[in-house]
C-alpha cells in the first residue's frame, strides 16, 4: 500500500507538471496561503477557512482506485468542515510535521487525532495543497496505513 500511495503521489507530480522553478518569494507566497489555512483550521474558525479557497476549489481522497472528489466548491466545504468542527466531531486536534514547497504547491504530513470509542486515534495523511492566485485551489489527501 505504502509503495502505490508513493507512486501515486509521483504520478500526479508529473500530470500536475513540476517543472521549472520558482523564486524564494513565490516559495512564500504559496506558503503562506497554505499556513493560513492551517491557522484557522486549528483554531476551527470554519469562516477564515473558506475564505482562503477559491470559489472553484475541490478536495479529493486518494485512493487505490484513483482519486475521488469529496468537497467541491466552498459552500461544501463550509458545510463539511462545521460537521468536522461540530459539537458531535470526533475530530480533536491536528499536527504537521513536515511541510515541503514544491512550485505551487504544499507536500504536508498530517497527523489528525480522533476519539474512537477504544480512545483517540491518529491517523497519517500525506496532504498536497495546490495554491492558485493566492488562494487554496485544490487539496489531494493520501491517507497512509496505520
Amino acid at each position: 500500500m505504502r509503495i502505490q500511495t508513493i507512486t501515486g503521489v509521483l504520478t500526479l507530480f508529473l500530470i500536475l507538471g513540476f517543472n521549472g522553478s520558482p523564486t524564494a518569494a513565490d516559495d512564500a507566497a504559496v506558503l503562506a496561503a497554505v499556513e493560513r489555512q492551517s491557522s484557522a483550521f486549528k483554531n476551527r474558525d470554519v469562516d477564515a477557512l473558506v475564505a482562503n479557497m477559491a470559489e472553484d476549489f475541490t478536495a479529493y481522497r486518494m485512493a487505490d482506485d484513483g482519486p475521488m472528489a469529496v468537497i467541491q466548491g466552498r459552500e461544501q466545504a463550509a458545510e463539511q468542515l462545521s460537521r468536522t468542527f461540530g459539537g458531535t466531531s470526533s475530530y480533536l486536534e491536528s499536527e504537521i510535521p513536515e511541510t515541503l514547497v514544491v512550485k505551487d504547491m504544499v507536500v504536508q504530513v498530517e497527523l489528525d487525532a480522533f476519539q474512537t470509542d477504544d480512545g483517540p486515534k491518529t491517523s497519517t495523511t500525506l496532504a498536497i495543497y495546490h495554491v492558485k492566485d493566492g488562494k487554496m485551489w485544490r487539496s489531494y489527501n493520501f491517507r497512509l496505513p496505520d
